[in-house]
This record gives structure tokens, C-alpha cells and sequence, in this order.
């Protein structure tokens, strides 16, 4: 503000401040932004290098959030900017701290210094575009530090080290930066230190191990020996043999299900397939908390297998499913289609010698029939079940564009195909039905379920419509102008109600077709969308893109669900069955299976493509965004107003809402009784002072309520019958983004940063007792039912379950949903509901048992030289041991 009041100044009247001098002025950003540039061009070439440096070292870069400030000694800052900047001193440091502190750019005491406010970050392009070019660099010195930080907090326990890949990472980072070598403080440099010393520790007891082990072998060949003289000695030696050989065994297998559970999660998303039968191998090797949570994140996606056969050639344009999911068809590049049992995961039939490319094929809906369009023109019909041809007609006179959409009409009698327009031909015998003429290419087509209304996605970026009557019309009677250049594919929802379009500009189009009124637009892939499909009960939409990945979105709320990845290269093809069952196909020459009936939206629209914060419901997440908290209930979507400030926290127990907002606003509303004012649980005074309130909880039966944000202050009250009852306040260390009430036992646990800490109830003001420390900022907490379990989820997409007496780590689950919202557990403790960034919830099974028969269904051994190209330093026959399906073989 001083910037903006300076500035507005020199533009007075005379000496009069006016509004009209403040715009001139360019409001606070452009003051700050002009100052800023001011300063840095009066600094010479070299002070302008320190200036980069010292700046990135105030910033701290965002991790699903904003960049913010970074608060850092004054001494530690001159010393580390001076290292990192090649021949400065600390003066020239000093000189160009001084410079910025005197434009009130920065802010020092005594032995502080940071930003003296957050504008300066996103209002001055120059240090915009530092950030950015260094933000990889910054965010892995961060959490190089953050771990460093934890490790000497926590008494400086070995199990905190870096070791692997992770400090592999750090080593690369730290020699091998374009010539720019990192400066560690000295914290960091023993934490460092101490890394490479455990893992070189750790080499040498293996060495030691080995050459043990060759040392007993030559001993066993003495004992031979002498065992002709004593037999009991021989014996006695024998079984410490066999018991020493049976415990180096036991370490060999732990290993190598570290290993496999370690590449599980790096194929998790690329070869999912493999990631399964990775994580099922490890488990069966050895139950620890490292294999189970391999095992448990099979569950992330909804994989549910993959689709492969050699004969396919090239890119897979073209995937129909069976209404009952019982039978899929794919075709491609290739002259041929394959038909394939989905259950069984293997081809029924592979039809050959087309002497044509299939560009599009389509299964009846009663599941009987095949149809399938050659780049020559020519119309196939074959029996589902025996393979047999039973129709063939060249449909598309020679030279014509035949470009990919093809479908049956509802009862099954006549199929439609795209080209120059559209083409009506009937099933048996194909005769012509009608022909429907465009004036632009057509490359896809859908049909409304009324039978009489046509839609195709035109070339030229229009869809256009056609609604036959008796006499069937020859021009399209409506058209709908995207904006895009090109359009792929369209399809209308099972009811009729929407249709949808998509093209070469990644974006998603609606419209209502009552009245053809746009119904809202989905942009989320970055290129092409080839392919679009509603799922049969016209809740979910998914895309597939030239960018590698298949979205789901909740149609009702025109939002993203989640992202789907598994094919490493482009996906060309989305195909739904009446069960949810989802099947993709693109250019690796495969189709994924999906199952996606696991994600849980609420249907309800929100500001902006993710929520601010959200709360378990179990008709869909509560979803806070803006100023609005939205909710379905009754089949209807809900909204409440926050007035005071945007939503930043939420909690929900069954009958109460509770809102943390801004300057410590904290609104409850009784479910109950929907005329009721909500209660305003404001602080008394001071209000600006506890500032965004991030963190809400409500106990279970709405018996206590709790919020806590930036002021690392916590409150916590009893709701009564009457008003409600303050049970106290308690500091926390750090900022508190999760809090959660202990069902059994009155304890609070509250989530502050990236530590867990926990707060007796019963005295208001204690010190809270640290419960654990993690790698990432603590974003949800949940209990289970008898308060044995404690769930925390944090920004980085992982769910941690914790015994918490003895306090003890089970397992960590990582749920590729990004930042964690929001947790619940099922009444039974069985299983546990993650809400991700998008507002969707996933439910998860805790049962071993039951992930490891998913992860069966869903593996697939890739051949010897696929295997060496994805996991080479992983010995296949060791793995799999000749039989691909050997580690499922056991499962009940």
C-alpha cells in the first residue's frame, strides 16, 4: 500500500490525492511492479545476478498451492546468496539487499529479512519468470530441506535418511546443474553427510554379508572333514548352516519385494498392468508396510486390465463394446479386427485379409452383430459369436472420405456411416436406407435415442444436425458452429438430453438438445480429442486425447472427475458398457480396461474447475468455492452462502455444515432445520489476526466442532442444546490445514504443516504433543470409528494409515488424485473414501485379500524383451519364475 500511496503522490493536484492519480499510477501492482524494475535497473550487471539469487531465496514455490514469502536470517541469507553467485562478496550482497530494503521492496529487523508483501510476487514479471525458470530446482531444494529439517527434529533417526533413488536424486541435483552448483547450509550439509555415509554403511554390511557367506562355505568343507571324527559336531554345525542360509533367504526376498514394490509405483501409470502384477509379487514375498501399499495403490486408478495382441499393427483408431461388456472389437492401421472375450482377457476371433483398414467398427446392442468401415469403402457385417461374414457392400464410392464414425440404431435394423455425409443402409442385405448430405466431411456421428435425429462432427468444425422424417431430408436442418477447426467425434447422452462434441482444439462442447441452447464447455486436454462416449447413465463423460490420457467428467456439474493413464502414447478411442465398464484404445497398440463407477461426484457446479475445500458426504463431497458451500441432498443440489470470506474450510458430521472462511469467520449450519440462522463462531476480538481458517472438524453426532488456519491457533467448542460451549484454544507449530476428533477418547488431531500433532480436550491451552512428521503439508485427517486408526492425507496425493496405540505406521496408499481434501472411514474400518483436488470421492478396500484378486484380474507379464526395456535391472525369471501367473496362482 505505501508503494501505491507513493506513487499516487508524485500524480497528485496540486497537494491533493485524487483517484485519478492512483490509476495513473497503476493501483498496487503496478507501483510495486514500477519500483521493482526501478531498483533493478540501477543495479549493476553483476548486483543484478546477486539480485536474482537473493530474491529466489526469499521465495518459498507452491506445491498445489500459491508461491509465498520465505522469512530467513539475515546472516544466512548474505552467506548463502555471496556462495551461490560466482566472485560475489558479501558487500555486494549487503549493497543490493540495502537497495531493495530502501524501496520497501524488502522488509528487515534486526536479523530477519523477507518480502515485505506477497504482490511483489505475482506483480513483478521479471521475478515471475525467475520462478518459474528455477521452480524445479527450488521445489527439490525445499523438500531437500524440509527432510533435512524433519531428520534433526526428530533426534536425527536414520529412518528419516534419504537413500535410492530419492537421494540419487539429490546427489544428480547437487553435481550436475549446468555448471550452477546448489549451496546447502550446514544443516543440510550434515544431513547430506549422513545420507551418504548410511547407504555407504549399508553397501559395506552387504559386502561383509557375502564374504561371510563364502567364509562359512570354506568352513563347511573343514567341518566335513572333522565330521568323520565327530558326528554330533557335524550336526550341530549343519543346523546353524541351514539356519543362517534360511535367514540370508529371508533378506533376499525382503529385497527384491523392496524393489518390486519401488517399480510398481514407477509403472503405476504408465504399464499399470505391470504395476499390478509387480505389486502383487512383492506382497506375496513379504507382508510389510512397503509391499501392502504397492498392493493397495493397484486400486488408484480402476484398472481393470489390459487388452494385447501381437497380430494388432500400428495405432488402434477404432474400440466398440457390447452393451453387457461380455464382447469387445478393436481395429487399426492394420487389415484386420480382433473380436475379444473380456472377461477371459483374450481374442475370440481375429478376422484377416480385409485388403482394407478398418477405420471404424460398432457392435449391435443386443451384442450379436459386428459392423465394421474400410478406407476402400466397404461395409462388413459378421456374426459376433462365430466370426462368420454374414454381409458385405461397398458403400462409399471409390475416392470418397471414409473417416471414422459408424453406429446402430437402437433396435439393432440399420447401421449409419460417415464419409461425405452420412449414409443409412439396413443391416440385412445392406440396402440403402437414406442418405443424409453435408458439406463438409463428416467424421464422426451419433444418433438420438428418438431414431430420427442424426448428429455429425464435421470437418470444418460445425456439427450438424438432421432430424429424417418419411421422406428423409438430403440437408442438414441445424448447424453448430464449435469455433473449432476441425471436430472428431460427437455423441448424445443415453436420455437424449445433451449432446456433446470435441476436435482438434481440446475442448469439450454441450449442448441441450431441446432447444440446441449451449449447455457448457469442458476444457481440460492439451491437443486433439479423438473420441468422446457418455456413459450409459449419462453421469460421467469420458474424452480420449492426443495427450496420453482418458477424462472422466461429472456431466451434471461440467467438472473434471480424474484423469485415467495407462497408455503412455496417444488414445484414440472411448467406449462405454452398460456396467460402467470403460475401454480405451491409442497408438501402443492395446486396450485399457477401466472400471468407473468407483468415483463419487456430487453433480453440483462450483466457480472455477477445482473446490477450495471440501468435507465427506455420502451422497457426493460437499464442496466449498468462493463464498459458496454447494451440497446434493434430496436428489437437488444445495447451496449456502459465506458471506464474510471465501471458504477455505469445511466439515460435516451428518447434521452440521461448519465454514472456516477469512480473518477467523467460522459459520455452522444445523441440517435439521433448514430455517435456522447458522451460528457465527467469530473471535471476540482480534479477528484479523487469526486470518484464513483452513481446517474445520465436527465429531461425530455434531457433539464438538473445531476450526484453525493461519494463526496456527486452534478453537474447539461444545454444541449442546443450547448455545455452544467453548472448550479452549491451543497453539499449534505451524499453519493447520487438517483437524479430526478422536470418536473414543477426547483428543483433537491437528494437522499443522507438515507435522500430526494431538491436543487432549480436557485441557484447554496445553501444549500439543507431536503425533508424527511427514515429507509433505498434512491436508486431511480422519479417524476410523474406535479410534484406532488414524488417516492422513497431504498435498502430494498420499494417504498415510497410522496405528495410534502404539503408535505405529501401516501403510501409505498414493491415490494420483492430487492434493487430499478430504478423508472418511467406512463404519467398519474396511475401508477408507479419499476426496482429491477435483471434489470426487474414491472409496478404497483395506482388505488385502480382496486388492490382491483385483491386482490379479488386472495383471499382465509383458514378454522378454518388453520386460528388459521397462524393468532392466530386474531379473524376469527370478520374478516370475517361467509362469507368468505364478504369484496368483494361491489367491482363494
Amino acid at each position: 500500500m505505501s508503494h501505491a500511496l507513493r506513487a499516487t503522490w508524485q500524480q497528485r493536484a496540486d497537494s491533493t490525492l485524487t483517484v485519478a492519480g492512483y490509476e495513473l499510477s497503476g493501483g498496487v501492482h503496478g507501483a510495486v511492479t514500477a519500483t521493482a524494475e526501478r531498483v533493478h535497473a540501477r543495479l549493476s550487471a553483476h548486483q543484478q545476478e546477486v539480485a536474482h539469487r537473493l530474491l529466489l531465496n526469499l521465495v518459498r514455490v507452491g506445491e498445489g498451492r500459491a508461491d509465498t514469502r520465505n522469512r530467513c536470517a539475515r546472516d544466512e541469507l548474505v552467506d548463502l546468496t555471496a556462495a551461490g553467485v560466482a566472485d560475489a562478496e558479501a558487500g555486494d550482497v549487503t549493497a543490493v539487499l540495502e537497495a531493495f530494503t530502501g524501496a520497501r521492496l524488502l522488509t528487515t529487523d534486526a536479523d530477519h529479512v523477507e518480502i515485505s508483501h506477497e504482490a511483489l510476487l505475482s506483480a513483478w514479471p521479471r521475478l515471475r519468470e525467475w520462478i518459474e525458470g528455477d521452480r524445479a530446482r527450488l521445489r527439490l531444494q525445499q523438500r531437500f530441506s524440509e527432510a533435512a529439517r524433519v531428520w534433526h527434529e526428530e533426534g536425527q533417526d536414520a529412518s528419516l535418511l534419504l537413500r535410492g533413488a530419492r537421494l540419487a536424486t539429490v546427489c544428480e541435483w547437487l553435481e550436475d546443474r549446468a555448471g550452477v552448483r546448489p549451496v546447502l547450509r550446514p544443516l543440510e550439509q550434515d544431513f547430506l553427510r549422513a545420507c551418504r555415509l548410511f547407504e555407504e554403511a549399508e553397501r559395506s554390511t552387504e559386502q561383509r554379508r557375502n564374504r561371510r557367506l563364502r567364509q562359512l562355505v570354506a568352513g563347511l568343507a573343514v567341518l566335513l572333514v572333522i565330521a568323520l571324527a565327530s558326528g554330533v559336531i557335524a550336526v550341530r554345525k549343519s543346523r546353524e548352516t541351514e539356519q543362517r542360509t534360511t535367514q540370508s533367504r529371508t533378506q533376499e526376498q525382503a529385497a527384491l519385494a523392496g524393489l518390486l514394490s519401488s517399480e510398481a509405483g514407477r509403472l503405476a501409470r504408465i504399464r499399470p498392468e505391470v504395476s499390478a502384477l509387480l505389486a502383487v509379487t512383492a506382497y506375496r514375498r513379504r507382508h510389510n508396510a512397503q509391499s501392502l501399499g504397492a498392493l493397495l495403490s493397484t486400486q488408484a486408478q480402476g484398472f481393470e486390465g489390459r487388452l494385447f495382441d501381437p497380430r494388432h499393427r500400428g495405432m488402434l483408431w477404432s474400440a466398440a463394446l457390447s452393451g453387457d461388456s461380455r464382447v469387445l472389437v478393436s481395429s487399426g492401421d492394420s487389415e484386420r479386427a480382433v473380436f475379444w472375450d473380456v472377461r477371459r482377457r483374450t481374442p475370440i476371433h481375429v478376422i484377416d485379409g480385409l485388403r482394407e483398414k478398418l477405420y471404424a467398427v460398432a457392435v449391435s446392442p443386443d451384442g450379436a452383430r459386428v459392423a465394421g468401415i474400410g478406407d476402400g469403402g466397404t461395409l462388413w457385417v459378421w456374426d459376433t459369436w462365430s466370426g462368420r461374414e454374414l454381409e458385405r457392400a461397398a458403400v462409399v464410392p471409390p475416392g470418397s472420405p471414409s473417416l471414422g464414425g459408424l453406429e446402430f440404431s437402437r433396435d439393432g435394423r440399420t447401421v449409419a456411416v460417415a464419409g461425405a455425409g452420412v449414409q443409412l443402409h439396413f443391416v440385412d442385405g445392406l440396402r440403402k436406407a437414406g442418405s443424409l448430405v453435408s458439406s463438409a466431411p463428416v467424421k464422426g456421428l451419433a444418433r438420438h435415442p428418438d431414431g430420427t435425429t442424426v448428429a455429425g462432427a464435421g470437418g470444418d468444425g460445425k456439427v450438424r444436425i438432421w432430424q429424417r422424417t418419411t421422406d428423409g431430408p438430403t440437408e442438414a436442418v441445424r448447424e453448430l458452429d464449435t469455433g473449432a477447426a476441425h471436430l472428431h467425434d460427437v455423441d448424445f447422452s443415453n436420455d437424449g438430453a445433451l449432446l456433446a462434441a470435441a476436435g482438434d482444439d481440446g475442448v469439450v462442447r454441450l449442448w441441450h438438445t431441446s432447444d440446441w441452447s449451449p449447455a457448457g464447455v469442458l476444457a481440460g486436454h492439451h491437443g486433439e480429442v479423438w473420441r468422446l462416449a457418455f456413459r450409459p447413465d449419462g453421469q460421467v463423460l469420458a474424452t480420449a486425447g492426443e495427450d496420453q490420457q482418458v477424462v472422466l467428467w461429472d456431466v451434471r456439474a461440467r467438472r473434471r472427475l480424474t484423469l485415467l493413464r495407462g497408455h503412455g502414447t496417444s488414445v484414440h478411442s472411448v467406449a462405454f458398457g452398460r456396467d460402467g465398464l470403460l475401454a480405451s484404445g491409442g497408438s501402443d497398440q492395446s486396450i485399457a480396461l477401466w472400471d468407473t463407477t468407483g468415483w463419487i461426484g456430487n453433480g453440483c457446479p462450483v466457480d472455477g474447475e477445482k473446490p477450495d475445500a471440501a468435507a465427506y458426504a455420502p451422497g457426493g463431497p460437499i464442496l466449498g468455492a468462493g463464498h459458496a458451500v454447494v451440497f446434493r441432498t434430496e436428489d437437488r443440489c444445495r447451496t449456502l452462502s459465506m458471506p464474510t470470506g471465501p471458504v477455505h474450510g469445511l466439515a460435516h458430521d451428518g447434521r452440521l455444515i461448519a465454514v472456516g472462511g477469512d480473518a477467523g469467520a467460522f459459520r455452522v449450519w444445523d441440517l435439521r432445520n433448514s430455517t435456522a440462522n447458522p451460528y457465527d463462531l467469530d473471535p471476540a476480538f482480534g479477528a484479523e489476526g487469526y486470518r484464513y481458517q483452513y481446517a474445520a472438524a465436527a465429531a461425530p453426532g455434531g457433539g464438538r466442532l473445531a476450526v484453525g488456519g493461519y494463526s496456527n491457533q486452534v478453537r474447539a467448542w461444545s454444541m449442546g442444546s443450547g448455545p455452544p460451549r467453548s472448550l479452549g484454544t491451543w497453539q499449534a507449530t505451524g499453519t493447520v490445514w487438517a483437524l479430526a476428533f478422536d470418536p473414543r477418547h477426547p483428543t483433537l488431531a491437528i494437522g499443522a504443516d507438515h507435522v500430526v500433532e494431538t491436543v487432549p480436550l480436557a485441557e484447554p491451552g496445553a501444549d500439543p504433543r507431536r503425533f508424527a512428521s511427514f515429507s509433505a503439508t498434512v491436508t486431511a485427517l480422519a479417524y476410523d470409528s474406535r479410534g484406532r486408526l488414524l488417516a492422513v492425507g497431504t498435498d502430494e496425493g498420499t494417504v498415510e494409515l497410522w496405528e495410534t496405540a502404539p503408535r505405529l505406521r501401516l501403510v501409505t496408499l498414493t491415490t494420483y488424485q492430487g492434493p487430499v481434501r478430504a478423508l472418511h472411514f467406512a463404519p467398519d474400518g474396511r475401508r477408507v473414501s479419499v476426496v482429491g483436488e477435483y471434489g470426487a470421492a474414491r472409496s478404497w478396500t483395506l482388505d488385502a485379500l480382496q486388492a490382491q484378486r483385483h491386482a490379479c484380474r488386472a495383471s499382465l507379464a509383458p514378454d522378454s524383451q518388453e520386460w528388459q526395456r521397462l524393468l532392466p535391472d530386474v531379473n524376469r525369471a527370478k520374478v516370475l519364475g517361467g509362469q507368468p501367473d505364478r504369484a496368483c496362482r494361491r489367491i482363494p
